[in-house]
């Protein structure tokens, strides 16, 4: 038996609805945490850092512990997991620095 579902079997709605969620959450979450006095380059990366620890950590370390997958890919998971975080946490952080910056210069 395959560990991943076949076409016929996923619920596409579902999986439309989790790949709406998650950036909209991401980029709220963001926002309250947004301190205009500095960079957003770098407040992208420290939250996309965060956000990715939790987000590859979890699923990675879980699904290794639930699956039979091996060990290596496991990490390569977890450490592209951080990255992918880490680059949509600065992309978020130059589009919200952008749209903030002129409410914070009034």
């Amino acid at each position: 038996r395959s560990l991943l579902r076949t076409d016929a079997e996923i619920p596409w709605s579902l999986f439309i609805v989790g790949r709406i969620l998650f950036p909209l959450a991401f980029a709220w979450i963001y926002t309250k945490g947004y301190e205009p006095a500095k960079a957003p380059l770098g407040q992208g990366i420290r939250y996309g850092l965060a956000v990715g620890g939790v987000y590859a950590g979890y699923g990675a370390w879980v699904g290794y512990a639930v699956t039979p997958l091996a060990l290596s890919l496991t990490l390569k998971t977890f450490l592209l997991g951080i990255v992918e975080m880490a680059i949509l946490g600065v992309l978020v952080a130059l589009v919200y620095g952008r749209r903030a910056a002129p409410a914070s210069a009034g």
